[in-house]
C-alpha cells in the first residue's frame, strides 16, 4: 500500500485545518518564508513538494492556503509565485 507521506511527514499533516497542527503550521511558514526571500520563486506544486521534502498531498494543501490568503497566485502554466506586492 502506498502512503501519501514522504520523508517522514507526520501522519498528522494528512488531516485537519492548516493552523490545527504546529507542525504543519511550521511547515507553512518555512515555505512563505521561502517565497517572501526569493520573490522571483515560482514553483509547481511538484518541484515544491521535492524542495521542502514534504508529500505532494500536504504541500499542495499548504500551497493553495498561501493562495487563498493572497500571498500566492498560481500562474495558468501551473506555477505557484509570491503575489506583487500593492503600493
Amino acid at each position: 500500500m502506498n502512503s501519501p507521506r514522504q520523508r517522514g511527514t507526520p501522519r498528522s499533516l494528512l488531516e485537519g485545518p492548516p493552523d490545527a497542527d504546529p507542525v504543519r503550521a511550521e511547515l507553512e511558514c518555512r515555505i512563505r518564508g521561502e517565497f517572501e526571500e526569493m520573490p522571483g520563486l515560482s514553483l509547481t506544486s511538484i518541484q515544491a513538494s521535492r524542495l521542502f521534502g514534504i508529500s505532494h498531498d500536504v504541500c499542495g494543501d499548504i500551497l493553495a492556503h498561501l493562495v487563498e490568503e493572497g500571498m500566492l497566485y498560481l500562474n495558468s502554466d501551473g506555477r505557484y509565485a509570491r503575489r506583487p506586492a500593492r503600493r
